[in-house]
């Protein structure tokens, strides 16, 4: 259950200065069994397997702090804190941040919304937006498709919303000493969402960090005038019954197997699709399939197609049971991995089955 704690008991201040602000402690707390297959070794792919208990595998186990602040004239102040980690072990996550998934202050009104700080990327948002698997489970598209997930020092504007239309733009600081450019990131998407339609395009840039090494033969500039770029378009349509969801994904300089977070390399160039279904059986039931398909454009070939299908069943509002599976199919030495919502992956299959609980 989320607790409420007034802000005025949390500090040494007078109540009367915060009468209007309030902070939220919520979280997750996700585990299940995790069966991988056809584990990649040395040599290339082997019959290796494993078995284990993970957290994270529906989705990454959390601890959230949020909070708000009434200024007056619709105007208020936001923060979110997003503390990640692995409930099997107790263990931090991402790598071990304190605050690793989200950590951010920012302003908001009638205008939109500005927010300063680590977050996720708007590319990963819209990646999520037109998944059946919600980039969540094994199946998530973020297992072919570049998802970019989180970015530090990033300055992200949330547009009001207008008859459906609403756009947004984030810029990322590199924070590379003698070089302004290297290492930043920006992006900018328009997004329609009404009725049963939901569509959106976005463009996103990387710049190149230090010690990036151009590809060889390419031309004879320094890595970091090198720019990775990504095209994305995608929807989701309702039919009340069902829906439906598509993506189409391209990059230019970025490599070939650049999961979860791209690595600008010049002449990469690739593009993906994706097309799947969500089926709602019920109050409780909800069931998910799709295919994602990655076409290597560099000339060697390595492409590789996942197929994905998975579902969950609600035994509340705050608990639901889980389970997904997912193939990935490589060609001409291509690697690309099933992962889950918090866990790297080590093979072309995964099966998983768990419990969600949010608080």
């Amino acid at each position: 259950m989320k607790k409420t704690l007034a802000l005025c008991a949390a500090l040494a201040v007078t109540p009367q200065a915060f009468a209007q602000s309030s902070v939220t402690l919520a979280g997750v707390i996700d585990m299940g069994y995790t069966y991988n297959g056809r584990i990649f070794s040395k040599g290339g792919v082997s019959g290796q397997h494993s078995s284990s208990l993970q957290s994270g595998a529906f989705r990454g186990s959390r601890i959230v702090f949020s909070g708000t602040e009434d200024l007056g004239g619709a105007q208020h102040a936001f923060f979110m804190l997003e503390n990640g980690f692995q409930a099997n072990t107790g263990a931090l996550g991402q790598g071990g941040l304190l605050f690793g998934r989200q950590a951010y202050v920012g302003l908001s009104g009638n205008w939109g919304a500005v927010r300063l700080g680590h977050q996720y990327t708007q590319l990963f948002d819209r990646l999520s937006m037109t998944d059946p698997f919600v980039n969540l489970m094994a199946g998530g598209n973020g297992n072919i498709e570049t998802p970019n997930p989180r970015v530090d020092n990033a300055i992200l504007y949330l547009s009001p919303t207008f008859h459906g239309f609403s756009a947004n733009a984030m810029f990322s600081l590199g924070g590379v000493a003698g070089n302004f450019r290297a290492g930043n990131q920006w992006s900018g998407d328009i997004t329609y969402s009404s009725g049963p339609i939901y569509a959106t395009y976005i463009h996103n840039e990387i710049s190149s960090n230090p010690g990036v090494v151009p590809n060889p033969g390419a031309p004879a500039y320094g890595p970091n005038n090198v720019t990775g770029k990504i095209d994305l378009v995608g929807g989701v349509y309702d039919f009340k019954y069902f829906k439906l969801h598509a993506n189409y994904y391209r990059a230019v300089n970025l490599a070939n197997n650049s999961i979860p977070n791209p690595i600008v390399q010049e002449g990469g160039r690739f593009q993906n699709w994706m097309a799947g279904v969500t089926v709602p059986f019920g109050p409780a039931w909800r069931f998910e399939a799709s295919y994602t398909h990655h076409d290597d454009q560099t000339g060697k070939g390595q492409n590789a197609s996942q197929y994905a299908v998975g579902g969950f069943y609600l035994l509340s509002k705050r608990t639901s049971v889980f389970s997904s599976f997912s193939r990935i199919v490589n060609k001409n030495g291509a690697t690309f991995s099933v992962a889950n919502s918090t866990n790297p992956g080590v093979g072309e299959l995964q099966f998983n089955i768990g419990l969600d609980h949010s608080f």
